[in-house]
């Protein structure tokens, strides 16, 4: 079966719907080619969806706090009567192991672009806190496993941490079916169990592509937003990008959110907000109403490279699972009282940009063929004010009621080093 379009993306993660959704609504026609079952199915789909604006360079807060602003009001964004983004504003709390420059220089910065962020001391913290301990020292969960064990440390406090009001945390399936549905309301199309198999050219121009399923469709415009799969996408172009992208395994647990207090016990656990604890090197976030979400922050934790995107261990491993819960637990002491429960987890893929963790935002030497790729794990947070940026690239068109003013060749593929504070043990 033959047909045409005006562009084809990709890929249907918060990427790849992003995109589409704004080349639809600039009256393009749209097909999304998808190799999966379904829209999400991919890297999205265990995203644990963290809005947070916290970054050190101008360009990435403003796309932060640009996409902030859609996240919170989704609906006009996307112009759907529904809204499965179901996005909650819980406030974002970062915890930094010490108190320097950069820390500062980076909250005058977010506060200059409009982020409503506060540097909060110790006092201020506990009160607003109560269920928190605030010790600056990590400690090694191989020998200490208990917080009563902690406790008798008398380990200093922390000096450093900020409070971002507006941020939170959304539903990455919800996300990205309403982006799909939305570009679909402008009329582009959804190819699920799609892979792509072939790009043609023409005197290195793009003019086709087709799928395995015998599918061909006529189209001037390719863009790859296949996430982990791109440069097996690329290949398919003969487009070999300067930088290198590599799948990267991201493990997540879970455990209980208490609603009431052990038997005999006083104590009550307030609600949390989003959290990134640079300290133990984890961050944490609210599941629902019943469940914590914890992933990591450390560096070893982002080495874990996938050769074969659909063949990896889909699960936490048990040192992993183990490690985290203790770290929480010295972080939220009480949580040690209650049963954690079932012990579940997942394992989701980056495609990392192993120069500098930031994303490839870019055309090509194939005229016609398009990038997205290498998000490094900001892709979520991001994506809608990156498909605003790509479908400017593509088209030229502006939509002044959805617009940004990055300039998209900082994220270019012959970019040098993005500098970013990794001081503070995070890539900002």
């Amino acid at each position: 079966m033959s047909r045409t379009s005006d562009a084809v993306v990709i890929g249907a993660g918060v990427m790849g719907c992003s995109i589409a959704y704004q080349l639809a609504r600039r009256g393009l026609k749209v097909t999304v080619v998808e190799k999966g079952p379904a829209v999400a199915c991919g890297s999205t789909g265990k995203s644990s969806a963290i809005i947070r604006q916290h970054y050190s360079n101008p360009e990435t807060i403003t796309m932060a706090y640009q996409g902030l602003q859609f996240f919170g009001h989704w609906q006009d964004f996307t112009g759907l009567k529904e809204n499965r983004c179901g996005f909650k504003k819980t406030g974002c709390l970062m915890l930094f192991p010490s108190k320097d420059q950069t820390v500062e220089s980076c909250l005058d910065l977010m506060k200059k672009i409009g982020v409503r962020v506060l540097a909060l001391p110790l006092e201020v913290l506990k009160k607003e806190f109560p269920s928190f301990n605030f010790h600056r020292t990590r400690i090694d969960p191989d020998k200490l496993t208990h917080y009563a064990e902690v406790e008798r440390l008398k380990l200093d406090e922390l000096e450093s941490a900020s409070f971002e009001e507006e941020s939170g945390y959304a539903d990455p399936q919800g996300t990205t079916l309403d982006l799909m549905s939305a570009a679909q309301e402008h009329k582009a199309e959804l190819l699920l169990n799609h892979q792509v198999i072939e790009i043609g050219q023409v005197n290195n121009q793009v003019k086709y592509i087709k799928t395995h399923r015998g599918e061909t469709i006529s189209t001037p415009v390719v863009v790859n937003a296949a996430g982990v799969w791109a440069t097996e996408v690329n290949k398919l172009a003969r487009v070999y990008l300067p930088l290198t992208i590599v799948p990267t395994r991201h493990q997540i647990v879970f455990r209980n959110w208490p609603t009431g207090t052990p038997s005999g016990r006083p104590e009550t656990l307030h609600p949390v907000p989003v959290c990134g604890d640079l300290v133990n090197e984890i961050y944490f976030r609210p599941e629902g109403s019943g469940q914590i979400l914890v992933g990591s922050l450390a560096a070893e934790d982002d080495r874990d490279y996938i050769e074969n995107p659909d063949n990896y261990t889909e699960f936490a491993d048990e040192n992993f699972y183990r490690r985290k819960l203790i770290f929480l637990h010295n972080r939220i002491p009480m949580l040690e009282s209650h049963p954690p429960g079932e012990r579940i987890s997942t394992a989701g893929l980056y495609d990392v940009t192993l120069l500098d963790w930031h994303p490839i935002l870019d055309k090509t030497e194939v005229e016609g063929f398009y990038v997205a790729v290498g998000l490094s794990g900001h892709g979520f947070k991001l994506a809608p004010v990156m498909g605003i940026m790509m479908a400017k690239l593509i088209t030229g068109i502006t939509c002044p009621d959805q617009d940004t003013g990055v300039d998209i060749s900082f994220f270019r593929a012959n970019r040098p080093p993005i500098r970013a504070n990794l001081a503070q043990g995070v890539i900002c």
